[in-house]
């Protein structure tokens, strides 16, 4: 059995790694500098498969398999770490949108999302102090979804 990339993912390895080297890298050391994430790229980014990937081509992704969504995460932190972050975060909003969204919230967000035209977050606040207070004890994780300037929503963990 033979567990090596197939030809079209080392031919996608090499495209993207390539990608990397010459649009990203030179703008490593300035964004980190400015503590200001390159929001450009993304758009940049879609034609690889990093905005949406492992969704359904029905849906605006590109269907792809895990192994294959592996190698962009890889080729991504190696080049920046900040970037993977920010695409794990992306799809992770992506993924809620597209599995748990109202027809409405997709229209509004996946789509342009997935096109790289909003900024998003996925705030994550980890509690270990449970004075109480406004946050509700036993609290120890809040996460917050925010598109823009808008809160998505807000889930708190016990």
């Amino acid at each position: 059995m033979d567990f090596g990339f197939s030809p079209e993912q080392d031919a996608m390895r090499e495209s993207v790694r390539r990608f990397m080297r010459e649009r990203v890298a030179p703008r490593v050391a300035e964004s980190e500098k400015q503590r200001e994430f390159a929001w450009d790229l993304l758009p940049q980014l879609q034609p690889f498969g990093y905005l949406g990937g492992l969704l359904p081509e029905e849906a605006g992704g590109f269907g792809m398999r895990y192994a294959d969504w592996a190698i962009l995460m890889e080729e991504a932190g190696y080049c920046w770490l900040s970037l993977r972050v920010m695409m794990n975060s992306l799809n992770i909003l992506a993924q809620l949108l597209h599995r748990q969204g109202t027809p409405e919230q997709q229209q509004r967000y996946l789509k342009p999302l997935l096109a790289g035209q909003l900024k998003h977050w996925i705030i994550e606040r980890i509690f270990r102090d449970t004075r109480g207070g406004m946050i509700p004890e036993g609290t120890t994780e809040i996460q917050t979804l925010i598109i823009g300037r808008e809160v998505l929503g807000v889930s708190a963990f016990h």
